[in-house]
């Protein structure tokens, strides 16, 4: 019969992971930077709506595509 370890780790799993929680901090912290950014740069209101709407765009073209399509 074969034995098994305890101890099984999937090496690449948790190097996966641990890159997976590095791109995301990452976004985080960006998305909380660049509208500080703009506005310390001299933005206005309008300015960080304007960027706070590009940044949405792709998602709101994309989402109702998706749903057409896999519903």
């Amino acid at each position: 019969m074969w034995k098994r370890d305890k101890k099984t780790v999937n090496t690449n799993l948790i190097l996966l992971l641990l890159g997976r929680m590095v791109s995301d901090t990452g976004t985080s912290l960006q998305m909380v930077v660049i509208p500080l950014y703009i506005i310390d740069m001299g933005g206005s209101a309008a300015t960080l709506g304007l960027f706070s709407f590009l940044a949405l765009m792709p998602s709101l073209l994309v989402y109702p595509l998706i749903t057409l399509i896999f519903t």
